[in-house]
């Protein structure tokens, strides 16, 4: 069975030209509505909506009887998500974001400045709140809350590998790059080599690190009863392969501490 979901229902302006940028509650309503109408089976929120407006696309699914699901806004609270009735969470940043005391306030602020180099100093802020303060084994309350809201989590752990690992040297002789569209791969490996050759040292390690302790998240989530669904994000994402990466992102849930079965 295939499960069709609508476009993205997105901020305006919307971050991608595919998705459907929303600006008022009014606007995300008819928007439902009409999804609905067109036969579509859930709604899929993505990360640039207002408050109101999501808001407003939960209570208006709600009301044709529509789920929704996607990813976790930036301006919405992961139990704010969680209280609405979203389905899904595509990723788990959101989950970790909720475990560490203070992280998503320092996110804020990176976004809040448009000055370069303010951010940057104010990224390096919040890189290094998530390195000192981010435990997989001490989202205990978090989890809970997560398992016994019935949404389901899919943690992506293939795609942030390829975005994380650009010094894997294996990552980049991966066989299957000769199946992949040739403009395609070598975007791919230009990307990582000038990621590898320009990016800093501490930025690469700490993208390194969040994903080891991403894996540790699974194996927390898997033993706190929260429901996962194995998705892989395939599309142009760095080393992500159409078909195969769902062998890949299995083998890393268990990797993470799911069984094989």
């Amino acid at each position: 069975r295939i499960v069709w979901s609508s476009p993205m229902f997105d901020g305006s302006p919307a971050s991608w030209k595919h998705g459907i940028p929303l600006a008022s509650p009014e606007q995300a309503r008819v928007m439902v509505d009409s999804m609905q109408r067109l036969g579509f089976d859930f709604i899929k929120v993505y990360v640039r909506l207002q408050r109101d407006v999501y808001f407003a696309i939960a209570e208006q699914a709600k009301l044709r009887g529509m789920p929704f699901a996607g990813h976790l806004p930036g301006r919405i609270e992961l139990t704010e998500a969680l209280r609405a009735g979203q389905r899904s969470l595509e990723h788990s940043d959101g989950i970790a974001l909720a475990c560490t005391p203070g992280a998503s306030a320092l996110l804020d602020s990176v976004f809040a400045t448009d000055d370069r180099a303010e951010r940057e100093v104010r990224g390096r802020r919040f890189a290094q709140r998530m390195l000192e303060a981010f435990d997989p084994d001490e989202c205990g309350e978090v989890l809970r809350t997560l398992a016994a809201s019935g949404t389901w989590i899919v943690p992506t752990v293939a795609v942030v590998g390829g975005h994380a690992f650009v010094r894997d040297t294996a990552m980049l002789r991966d066989r299957r790059l000769e199946f992949v569209p040739p403009a395609l791969a070598r975007r791919w490996l230009s990307d990582a080599e000038e990621d590898a050759a320009e990016d800093p040292p501490e930025e690469l390690a700490f993208d390194e690190e969040m994903f080891r302790r991403g894996m540790r998240l699974v194996g927390a989530m898997h033993v706190a009863g929260v429901s996962i669904l194995a998705g892989t994000d395939a599309s142009d994402e760095p080393f992500v392969y159409a078909g195969s990466s769902l062998h890949d992102e299995l083998e890393l849930l268990v990797e993470g501490g799911l069984t094989p079965f």
